[in-house]
């Protein structure tokens, strides 16, 4: 009986994982093989001629393969997902009270009336709208969606940035997303909700991952490089959530593209958390900013 090996290159994959990786990746290439079962494992048989190619593409395949999958860390092992998921409840516990407070929007209340997105008065130099918009709502259905998004997407923010941190680009996401929005619009454009700080927490977590994929993989000018799949998906995530019905596709695209920017700075640093003391100030920072917002905006409804 013929050895089924004669003339041909005799490859010994490690395992029988590696093994379906190296056939998949010749046959991508168009370059023959057989696949025989040994006691001790698999086997390749590539013809003698093939042999260079055959290397080269598996040599190729195990560097973009490198690294992959990532080994999982456990949370306190690593800077910044130490916080829990709850902690976005504390941006979306508060838009929910303020929404039992205040009630849904409406314009025949001057407060309510001051504090929303005015594009011509945000032109004007009332620059407090660009924050106490992101604190009401519409309706019940419209604080509800924010309150589920921030919970999820802000909680996981404040995981890997800390509350303090966190909360406070989170809110500046929506403050300029808001106002950009309110100075390059082209006529008067009225809006309430926390969807603009909502799709900003998105663009933070994205550029989070963004980062973290080139820290682990690098490489990022092949249109397949992993670095661009988190990019990919937010924008996916802006596109099918952000565009329903009555939704303010402007505003939840200028958050979005605020909370890319805002990443970048924060999460270049391996470790991301900031130091307590630094936590602190923005906390207090974020609650100061709102609470001066809402100042501002009740003496001009006072006023008017």
């Amino acid at each position: 009986m013929p050895n089924p090996s004669h003339h041909a290159e005799v490859i010994h994959p490690p395992n029988e994982r590696k093994a379906l990786e190296w056939i998949a990746a010749l046959g991508a290439d168009g370059l023959p093989y057989r696949l025989v079962r040994r006691d001790a494992g698999w086997i390749l048989l590539v013809p003698a001629g093939e042999a260079d190619q055959a290397w080269a593409t598996i040599h190729a395949t195990e560097e973009v393969n490198r690294g992959w999958p990532p080994r999982m860390v456990r949370g306190d092992d690593k800077p910044g997902l130490a916080h829990p998921l709850w902690s976005g409840l504390w941006g979306a516990g508060f838009i929910a009270m303020v929404f039992i407070c205040f009630g849904p929007y409406s314009p025949g209340n001057s407060w309510l009336r001051a504090g929303a997105v005015d594009s011509e008065a945000i032109a004007g130099g009332q620059w407090w709208r660009g924050v106490t918009a992101l604190t009401l709502h519409a309706d019940f259905s419209h604080m509800a969606s924010n309150f589920l998004f921030l919970t999820i997407i802000g909680g996981s923010v404040c995981r890997i940035l800390g509350v303090g941190v966190g909360w406070g680009l989170i809110l500046a996401s929506g403050f300029i997303g808001n106002t950009t929005l309110g100075l390059l619009a082209s006529h008067q454009h009225l809006a309430v909700g926390a969807s603009t700080a909502s799709f900003g927490a998105l663009g933070l977590l994205t550029m989070n991952q963004v980062v973290e994929n080139f820290r682990q993989f690098g490489g990022w000018k092949s249109v397949w490089s992993r670095v661009w799949i988190p990019l990919l998906a937010g924008f996916a995530l802006l596109g099918f959530l952000g565009s329903g019905p009555n939704s303010d596709i402007a505003a939840h695209g200028f958050g979005f593209v605020a909370g890319l920017f805002l990443a970048i700075p924060v999460s270049i640093p391996k470790t991301r958390r900031a130091s307590p003391w630094l936590q602190d100030v923005f906390k207090v920072g974020t609650v100061v900013l709102i609470m001066f917002a809402w100042h501002s905006a009740i003496q001009f409804a006072n006023v008017e």
